[in-house]
């Protein structure tokens, strides 16, 4: 199971009632930006390529 960095700091991040995922707060640091794009890739391309773990 691939577990994002940004998942690791909880102050970072909440759960999305709207989109039922995990979305960043408004002042999250860069680091957590990077780390958070990379799960919306991974999140895209698991959709585009119909995997489902």
């Amino acid at each position: 199971m691939i577990v994002p960095d940004f998942v690791n700091h909880p102050e970072w991040y909440v759960w999305s009632e709207d989109t039922d995922k995990l979305s960043l707060i408004d002042n999250a640091p860069e680091e957590a930006k990077k780390s958070y794009q990379d799960y919306l890739d991974f999140l895209k391309y698991e959709k585009d390529n119909n995997l489902d773990f």
